[in-house]
């Protein structure tokens, strides 16, 4: 049991220095947010529409 308490640990561990490692690097561009967010027609169609060709 203590063996899994500690293991525990050490896997919160790594993950929190992983996020801590991996954060925002400084030279990133930032995201360009005027662009609008519109979905692209992927060939699906909506439900409840027949397929029309």
């Amino acid at each position: 049991m203590i063996v899994a308490g500690l293991a525990m640990m050490v896997l919160a561990l790594a993950a929190l220095l992983m996020v801590v490692l991996t954060s925002t690097d400084p030279d990133q561009e930032p995201a360009n947010n005027n662009e609008p967010v519109a979905p692209t027609r992927d060939g699906l169609h909506l439900a409840g529409q027949g397929y029309r060709s």
